[in-house]
């Protein structure tokens, strides 16, 4: 084999286009809904004129295609109420803004619309808070350095502070702008302690989700998604219309797992995008297919794999294919792998700059990383001690430029390293040329990869992977 997988026989199923619309044009309004929308918006309706206080929280858990999103619209239409929108991460929050045609100020993530960091200063030697001195500047993007009021302890007159921040984080006081519902997308990943936290707003939450997904990692499903808890079930297949062969093939895993997945034809209409890999090793298709200049992932590609194990190997082939020296270079993909610490945390660059040198000058402002975050760097600084300046430009829909602390030892290996493996300051980063299917819920690429298949969960792993992709997807079967 050789060449552009995407143009191999049997090698991709195309997906369609998804458009979108507003509210009074938003996308779904005015279209015919099928039964389980119908009986899914009876159960809302019944559910907010209804509800006690105890009810403060109702969900709808949908499969691929069922037209959950789709059916937003009416329910806002039909409640005639202002809603504000959240998803658990950036990359699905910007998917439902897509899909609904929404401002950033009416979908927010689910840690932006619930919690608030209010950053403090601390000096590295002495531990003491540092009082920031107020500073005006005519810039949009000030280039000014932050400045401190000194000493920051008796006896430290010419003592030279270096600054470091503190990020706590809080649950905020009142939401970000007046709603009477707030919409919750995705809600499968969010955690039982994250919904309680929105609740003390007081506000009626919709949580919507696909129940057919992957739980979260390390933590059980919320109990609002929980199949058996859910206050409405959809499974009806709206898509399917469409001629969409991806939620198709999503569909018959979920179902019958494995003996879906079969090369050559997956039914009369359909070309199959299975490539089978159990009589071959899994360097093969790695030395054809997930090579650099024939699959290059990006925001907008992903290669899905089941272990970190196959996650480091791809990402190494990866990486020596486009550098050699270096542990990460300008143009590498990566991916945080924790939320921030408490401390060092990442600094969003107030300017548009090209170096780490031109970003340590002027001002920056530390922010939130999340777990998952991706983006590609633009340079490097060596630290010399383990650790690497990385200043990153963060994948979209926000796009920021990050001056990011990593460790050197973190890239290529399989599991988050031990606090006694890397500079204290330092946070943790890997290549993202591959990512697990935990790692990419809630996110959609137009191409997705799907390499291997898992030793737990088959059915609803192989879900997950699937329905990433909008437009086709590659499975690449019998590497365990």
């Amino acid at each position: 084999m050789g060449g552009d997988p995407c143009h191999l026989e049997g090698a991709v199923i195309p997906g369609p286009e998804w458009t979108g619309g507003r509210l009074g044009g938003m996308t779904g309004v005015g279209e015919e809904l099928t039964s389980d929308q119908k009986a899914a918006l009876e159960a809302v309706r019944d559910w907010w004129k209804n509800r006690r206080g105890t009810q403060q929280v109702f969900s709808i858990g949908g499969l691929a295609g069922t037209g959950k999103t789709w059916l937003i619209p009416h329910i806002a239409r039909d409640l005639g109420v202002e809603v504000i929108y959240a998803a658990p991460t950036n990359k699905a929050a910007a998917v439902l803004r897509s899909k609904l045609a929404l401002g950033a100020d009416e979908v927010f993530t689910h840690h932006r619309l619930t919690y608030t960091t209010v950053p403090f200063y601390k000096c590295r030697y002495t531990r003491r808070t540092l009082k920031e001195i107020p500073h005006t500047c005519g810039y949009k993007r000030c280039p000014h350095p932050l400045r401190f009021e000194h000493p920051c302890g008796p006896g430290q007159e010419h003592h030279t502070c270096k600054a470091y921040a503190v990020l706590p984080t809080v649950v905020r006081g009142e939401l970000l702008r007046p709603a009477q519902l707030i919409i919750q997308d995705e809600a499968s990943m969010s955690s039982e302690e994250e919904i309680r936290d929105t609740m003390t707003f007081g506000v009626p939450i919709l949580l919507m989700g696909d129940f057919g997904q992957l739980p979260p990692v390390s933590r059980p499903v919320n109990p609002w998604m929980r199949e058996e808890n859910l206050g409405a079930r959809m499974t009806r297949i709206k898509r399917q219309a469409d001629g969409s062969p991806i939620t198709t093939l999503a569909h018959a895993v979920r179902d019958r797992g494995a003996k879906a997945l079969t090369y050559g034809q997956y039914d009369e209409s359909l070309i199959a995008n299975v490539i089978p890999m159990r009589e071959e090793p899994a360097g093969h298709v790695l030395s054809w297919l997930l090579v650099p200049g024939t699959f290059d992932p990006g925001p907008d590609r992903a290669v899905i794999v089941p272990t970190n194990r196959l996650r480091a190997e791809v990402n190494g082939q990866y990486h020596a294919g486009y550098f050699v020296d270096d542990p990460v270079s300008p143009g590498d993909r990566v991916i945080a792998l924790q939320r921030n610490p408490k401390k060092d945390p990442a600094h969003e660059v107030s300017a548009m700059v090209g170096s780490v040198q031109a970003a340590r000058s002027i001002r920056t402002t530390p922010v939130d990383v999340h777990n998952g975050v991706m983006g590609t760097v633009v340079d490097t600084e060596d630290q010399g001690n383990g650790a690497v300046i990385l200043l990153v430009r963060e994948d979209p829909p926000n796009g920021r430029l990050l001056l990011v602390n990593a460790a050197v030892a973190q890239f290529g290996e399989e599991e988050p390293l031990t606090p006694d493996r890397y500079p204290q300051s330092a946070q943790l980063w890997d290549y993202a040329y591959a990512i697990t299917a935990h790692k990419a819920q809630g996110s959609e690429f137009d191409d997705v990869v799907v390499l291997g298949e898992p030793y737990h969960d088959y059915n609803k792993w192989m879900y997950t992977a699937v329905t990433r992709a909008k437009k086709r997807v590659t499975v690449v079967r019998g590497r365990r």
